[in-house]
């Protein structure tokens, strides 16, 4: 059973299988709440609206209508409450009618993602979600937040969920403020910003003995977001995405105690020379490195002006710069068996991997 539509000829409007088999029959509405398909982790109750209901009923109402109807059928609300373990919402008023009418979601979800990327307020969307969080639903231990607009607090995150063990932040048009030092049992924490007010330590101090994967990634190249002397304390960690590469970086991880078993770099020769780089992959916690990766942002050299002179000049040395890139790391990073790039790749870049034995 899935969820694709039926028309209705008469009205020329389409609706889910799953809503119109409900109200075929008992035994249909019986045995609806045991199909896989709610109990899927990227399921939204939004897929269930009809199109032709999109464009009469705005967001809010029309989620929130058929939320209602499916709430009043007790076996249904039974269901949900007791199998589904991971939920994803694009609005809070979902999650508000969620964690209202479904007893056992409070006891019983351990996963939530906030999508809140369409018809929403943005940060005011965000802060009534956490307080939905912290006074119903406390046993989290997984957060994935997908915000668009205004700044995020992670102090208010890290008090609504205090027993999270995965964080992902991800916040493409807004900032982040505050700390998330009260978390103590973090064992994986991704940070994507594009700005950060950082005032003092604002990594997850308290979670030094348990984090084991970091993600840290600003376009803006901001040291304060790295929160170096806080991040020397994070010892136990085996896996590590961050960038863009910077020289304050490349020091902290030249003298790391870490053992990784997984690095990702983002790179900008803007901020590193190809010296840096070199640097970089001799580091002694790289040694054992299992997994490796690099990436870049394309964006900044794309333009719909026809290229000038200077533009083709820009354009060769990047690709120069990459094919250094590769010289660099294939012949150190021999112990690698899987290599993750997004960067960009000549055809005669390819005969560097032939040093790599273990890919």
């Amino acid at each position: 059973m899935t969820t694709s539509s039926i028309t209705c000829q008469t009205t020329n409007t389409t609706a889910p299988q799953i809503l119109v088999l409900r109200s075929v029959c008992r035994h249909f509405r019986a045995i609806a709440p045991d199909l896989d398909f709610w109990y899927q982790t990227d399921f939204l109750f939004s897929q269930l609206i009809p199109p032709f209901y999109k464009s009469r009923w705005p967001w809010r109402t029309r989620e929130g209508r058929l939320l209602r109807a499916l709430v009043n059928d007790t076996k249904f609300v039974n269901a949900l409450g007791k199998r589904k373990m991971e939920w994803k919402f694009e609005t809070a008023e979902t999650l508000e009618i969620i964690s209202k009418r479904i007893p056992l979601f409070r006891e019983n979800a351990r996963t939530i993602e906030l999508g809140l990327t369409r018809y929403s307020e943005g940060s005011r969307a965000l802060r009534y979600a956490m307080y939905i969080l912290a006074s119903r639903c406390t046993r989290i231990t997984k957060l994935v937040i997908h915000c668009w607009a205004g700044p995020v607090d992670l102090t208010e995150i890290a008090s609504s969920c205090p027993f999270l063990e995965t964080l992902t932040c991800s916040n493409p048009d807004a900032n982040f403020f505050g700390s998330l030092e009260r978390l103590n049992c973090l064992k994986t924490l991704h940070m994507d910003a594009r700005e950060f007010e950082a005032i003092g330590p604002w990594l997850p101090l308290q979670s030094t003995e348990t984090l084991t994967e970091l993600r840290l990634t600003c376009p803006r190249v901001d040291i304060s977001f790295f929160d170096i002397p806080s991040l020397e304390t994070f010892t136990n960690l085996t896996s590590l995405t961050i960038g863009p590469l910077n020289p304050a970086l490349v020091k902290h991880l030249q003298h790391s105690p870490m053992t990784l078993e997984t690095f990702k770099m983002e790179v900008r020769f803007q901020f590193a020379p190809i010296e840096i780089v070199r640097s970089v992959l001799q580091s002694p916690c790289l040694t054992n490195l299992k997994e490796f990766g690099s990436s870049t942002i394309h964006k900044e050299f794309e333009c719909e002006d026809p290229p000038t002179t200077q533009d083709s000049a820009l354009e060769l040395y990047i690709e120069d710069y990459w094919s250094l890139v590769f010289d660099a790391f294939t012949p150190i990073l021999r112990s690698v068996e899987r290599v993750h790039l997004n960067v960009p790749l000549q055809v005669d870049c390819c005969t560097y991997f032939a040093r790599m034995k273990e890919i």
